[in-house]
């Protein structure tokens, strides 16, 4: 709506008028909804001239867009929720790093939250984030069961998107191929001539850790070796966790000379344990992990792991959520490489 000028005929005098985008468009000769393109930096590109002749209005009228009057009109608030399990965890910052600078670079704001690992603050900080009528949500990591809160989700059912594998969701997904993480991990140690394997998972519930085990499992059959070549022991994700893991594979009749473990910090657990035990690595014990955290590369030995492509899941995610924000359809499943780190951990055997 445009402003006009006040008439006053007392003292009020003349307020000037306030340039609005039909101004901007006008003395650029484009649309409306390439000066908003341009100002809000969202949506399809925007030619080089057009860009040029748009900021050059926009600087010489002294155009100054209206977040707010934009809100009301797009009925949107530009902000979007993002719920972590975990910030211990440092594949979770990662994530949420990735989110971050896209939404920032597209005009919106994040409201994040952490829930510790209890799946009954997620309803919660659903409601929170209902109530403060953010556009859309990212669920991110493992340990969020989004289908569980589909009735906190409601209102974002079709404005949700999912970072990580979730058995049967209803949601859209970001992922890193773990099948094919599996298979990368497993090949390079028995690449190193190693056959009797000791594997820690994550929780039953974490498809990402069954992932990883089908994909070894393959590489298992193609060296002509049985499911019995693996010991596999769960754990919890978490670097204690690692550690009593790989005490319980170690203490076997016939222990592992291997162990490649869900993620960074339970391998870098069961390195604890090895050396509490007086074994070395990797000459007696070669020990892997997935994630590709920065302290994998300073432990010495330096830990070998499967690089995870977590900043490009956040940012994939987020511009996905616009996607589904602008009403536009997006695949139910978008799975990312990985890449195989080998470091100081499997190798000189």
């Amino acid at each position: 709506m445009e402003t006009t000028a006040v008439a006053g005929g007392d003292d009020l005098g003349e307020r000037p008028r306030q340039a609005t985008v039909r101004d901007v468009a006008r003395e650029a000769n484009v649309s409306t909804a390439t000066v908003s393109r341009v100002t809000s930096n969202k949506g399809y590109p925007v030619s080089a001239a057009a860009r040029a002749r748009v900021l050059e209005a926009v600087s010489r009228l002294g155009y100054s867009p209206n977040d707010l009057a934009r809100s009301l009109l797009q009925e949107r608030t530009f902000t979007v929720g993002v719920v972590v399990p975990d910030l211990s965890n440092p594949h979770h910052p990662d994530i949420v790093r990735g989110v971050e600078e896209t939404a920032a670079a597209n005009g919106y704001s994040v409201q994040f939250c952490s829930t510790d690992n209890e799946p009954d603050r997620l309803a919660s900080y659903l409601d929170q984030m209902a109530s403060k009528r953010v556009d859309g949500i990212i669920l991110a990591g493992g340990g969020l069961d989004p289908d569980r809160a589909l009735g906190a989700i409601g209102p974002f059912r079709m404005r949700t998107i999912v970072v990580g594998r979730y058995s049967n969701s209803v949601f859209p997904s970001v992922e890193s191929d773990n099948r094919a993480a599996g298979q990368l991990a497993t090949r390079h140690i028995l690449e190193l001539g190693h056959r009797r394997l000791g594997a820690i998972t994550g929780p039953a519930t974490a498809t990402a850790s069954a992932d990883r085990l089908a994909g070894a499992l393959e590489v298992l059959k193609e060296f002509g070796l049985t499911s019995r070549a693996t010991s596999v022991v769960e754990s919890d994700f978490s670097a204690e966790g690692g550690y009593a893991a790989a005490k319980k594979l170690l203490k076997r009749k016939s222990p592992p000379t291997a162990i490649i473990a869900s993620n960074d910090a339970m391998a870098i657990g069961a390195m604890a344990a090895a050396a509490d035990m007086g074994l070395g690595v990797p000459n007696d014990l070669a020990v892997m992990g997935y994630d590709d955290i920065v302290t994998a590369r300073f432990l010495r030995p330096s830990l070998t792991t499967i690089a995870l492509p977590t900043h490009e899941m956040g940012s994939t995610a987020m511009s996905l959520l616009m996607q589904l924000i602008d009403g536009e359809a997006v695949p139910q499943r978008t799975i990312l490489g990985v890449d195989l780190v080998v470091r100081q951990s499997t190798t000189g055997r």
